[in-house]
């Protein structure tokens, strides 16, 4: 049994795998990325509200807290923060910088969440921790850290995680939405509650109510099944991982068009392996766009912006697959 375990994570492993040199581009990537946080995202403005807003679940690390902390309690996050961004960028003491980092994220998302409203951004946090143990710093560094030499098994965790977490968000969505009764529909509900109560009526949210009771029940099947799936489509191979996370790509972006749900932090995640194709100087290239259409997000409707992201993040999956078609790559 354990053999069998231990043969399947290596095939988990092997189809997660990403190069040397995309692990340090990405490296980098996130450094700025991290940067770009500490700069204009830290949340200062936490240490100047009423006591009562400090709201914590039961299993938050808030709960360490009595209260907001003080402001220069951000501020000194917020450089140690960044300081960690300019080494991460550097290639120096990455790993521990990456540790640094992500426990300060993990504990500065516990605070924001003490208001009461909860993002979908833990895969993206979990990205900065993973990077705490890849060999992201063998090229385009200053000073390479200790190094593991199991990129292949630290890949194959964040894709595990990242099955699971997709896994849990179906296995939900099957207990409620597949019922068999065309006077029902989950995901029209949840469209209904952001539409009215949310605002959430840009781009073509208000068609979706327009389509078919058969059609949404089909939607509803579907999106359960597909989410409960991921695991089977890693361990297949390759190949059949990138058509995965290509039409999760694609099932993000009709969520951002229809619902008005982007998860923007899943960008990041997937784009690790769509991305993980290109060659040095479009890999630049296109992180440079996608760094600075980030940036723009403060200034545009960021819906709009995340439509493009992840229309980015799909039309370079499509091109994996084809180039990996030609070179007899996949499972």
């Amino acid at each position: 049994m354990n053999e069998r375990l231990k043969k399947i994570y290596r095939i988990i492993g092997r189809n997660s795998l990403v190069s040397d040199n995309f692990l340090a581009i990405y490296r980098i990537y996130l450094g700025f990325h991290l940067g770009y946080f500490a700069i204009f995202q830290t949340p200062k403005h936490l240490g100047s509200l009423p006591n009562s807003f400090f709201q914590p679940s039961i299993f938050s690390i808030a709960q360490f807290f009595d209260n907001f902390p003080n402001p220069i309690f951000f501020l000194c996050c917020q450089i140690i923060l960044f300081t960690c961004s300019f080494l991460i960028i550097l290639g120096f003491y990455c790993k521990i910088s990456f540790l640094f980092s992500s426990c300060i994220l993990v504990m500065l998302n516990s605070l924001i969440f003490s208001l009461g409203k909860i993002d979908h951004n833990i895969m993206f946090l979990f990205l900065i921790f993973i990077f705490t143990f890849l060999d992201s710093e063998n090229e385009y560094s200053l000073k390479p850290s200790l190094k593991f030499n199991r990129n292949n098994f630290f890949c194959g965790i964040l894709a595990l995680v990242l099955s699971f977490g997709l896994f849990t968000a179906g296995f939900e969505k099957a207990l409620n939405w597949i019922d068999f009764d065309l006077n029902t529909s989950g995901v029209l509900s949840w469209h209904l509650q952001n539409y009215y109560i949310n605002d959430r009526t840009n781009l073509l949210a208000s068609y979706f109510p327009l389509i078919p009771p058969i059609l949404m029940e089909i939607v509803d099947y579907t999106a359960a099944i597909f989410e409960i799936s991921a695991l089977a489509f890693l361990i297949k191979g390759k190949k059949t991982w990138n058509y995965y996370l290509i039409l999760l790509s694609v099932f993000h972006l009709l969520n951002t068009v229809f619902l008005n749900i982007s998860f923007t932090a899943h960008i990041y995640v997937i784009g690790f392996w769509l991305l993980s194709h290109l060659k040095t100087k479009p890999l630049i290239i296109l992180l440079t766009l996608i760094f600075f259409l980030t940036l723009f997000k403060s200034y545009m409707n960021e819906l709009y912006i995340n439509l493009l992201l992840w229309s980015i993040i799909v039309f370079s999956g499509i091109i994996k697959l084809k180039r990996d078609k030609l070179n007899l790559g996949g499972i």
